[in-house]
């Protein structure tokens, strides 16, 4: 195997797993697999989280994709196709409940047990099996200058089970006189409000509760 690209589809085809299996697990395009697969350099591999991802399905090192050299290429795996490879994709991922804005008004329950829903979207993040899933509503979230934007139907995942200090920037859900609102914390001097990334709403200066972490956003592309 003289390429990343070969040692990819090498592996991928070790493991009993089409290109679209690939691709549904890292959250990309198929033809986005197939170019990996073509390319002759390191350069156009996969990078950050989608390498990270790359090699958790084809159980190697990023060592070994990138310049085949590592003292543990791959771990052997039963041949699997079909729904045995799904299920296989699977239980790398942990299964997170989709709410509705109205379930997530009841916050003690939402903190003491997982409310079980009809919708599931799935995570690879090891710290949402305590998570929630919600669809972003309205624009208020949307930023045209700032590195994160929430455009609406972006389905956000956060931790009811957090319970550390807030820190400058991080998401929040949030509770304001029985409103529920997902925003971005910020502080002026010692004290936190809530900021909403569209300057054409307001900013929350009331006092709030917090409901839980934002970790994670989930976009669809057409």
């Amino acid at each position: 195997m003289n390429s990343a690209g070969q040692r990819i589809k090498q592996l991928r085809k070790q493991h009993k797993l089409t290109q679209n299996d690939v691709a549904t697990f890292i959250g990309v395009q198929r033809v986005s697999v197939s170019k990996w697969e073509s390319q002759s350099d390191v350069y156009n591999t996969p990078k950050g989280e989608h390498l990270f991802k790359l090699c958790q399905i084809l159980k190697t090192t990023a060592e070994f994709v990138l310049y085949g050299h590592t003292t543990y290429e791959h771990q052997p795996t039963d041949h699997q196709h079909g729904p045995a490879a799904q299920e296989n994709i699977a239980s790398y991922l942990t299964k997170i409940p989709l709410l509705n804005w109205h379930q997530v008004e009841n916050i003690e329950r939402l903190k003491a047990e997982k409310l079980e829903t009809n919708e599931v979207i799935f995570s690879h993040l090891e710290n949402s099996s305590h998570g929630y899933a919600l669809p972003v509503i309205g624009d208020s979230m949307i930023s045209t200058t700032g590195p994160y934007s929430f455009p609406e139907g972006v389905l956000i995942i956060f931790d009811p089970k957090w319970s550390d200090e807030l820190s400058d920037g991080m998401f929040i859900i949030a509770q304001v006189n029985n409103e529920i609102k997902f925003r971005q914390v910020k502080f002026d001097g010692t004290k936190a409000y809530l900021n909403p990334l569209n300057p054409q709403y307001p900013k929350t200066f009331d006092p709030f509760k917090v409901i839980g972490k934002v970790t994670e956003m989930q976009m669809k592309l057409p």
